[in-house]
């Protein structure tokens, strides 16, 4: 199974950082150990309280940090924040968190498979409802939405 996380680590960085802009990943202590070992071999790994102190940033740019590694029986998932994470507001009065890469792998025969990869930021809300019906409760209707019929 060490080579699986050495695969899923490969070709996620690939797919994240094609020109290898990460200048370290950030790990969580409890790290899995092969997951430790897969990304040393690809990048530099610090622990969270080896960020660089920043008045501007809370995750400074070229860094990842970490926040998923499994390799399961069916799957596997490669997930984390890539800076900067600043500590300003975006034009859209909202928090500036970075880019969030989830990358999921599956079993194909024996081969590990992956589809694609989800960007996103913390900002983005996407919720769906069928046409003509109420949304949920639990989401609060936005002032600036639309209303499509």
């Amino acid at each position: 199974m060490d080579r699986d996380f050495e695969l899923i680590a490969e070709t996620s960085l690939k797919k994240i950082d094609p020109h290898r802009d990460i200048i370290a990943i950030v790990t969580p202590s409890d790290i899995d150990p092969r997951a430790r070992k897969a990304l040393a071999g690809l990048r530099p790994l610090i622990a969270p309280d080896q960020v660089p102190a920043s008045n501007e940033s809370v995750l400074p740019q070229g860094y990842f940090l970490l926040q998923a590694f499994r390799v399961e029986l069916d799957g596997a998932v490669f997930e984390g924040q890539l800076g900067p994470i600043t500590r300003k507001l975006t034009k859209a009065a909202l928090p500036d968190c970075g880019k969030i890469y989830s990358v999921p792998f599956f079993l194909n025969g024996t081969d590990w498979f992956n589809p694609n990869y989800k960007v996103t930021t913390c900002d983005e809300r996407r919720v769906w409802w069928p046409a003509g019906e109420a949304p949920p409760q639990d989401i609060p209707p936005r002032e600036d939405a639309a209303s499509i019929p």
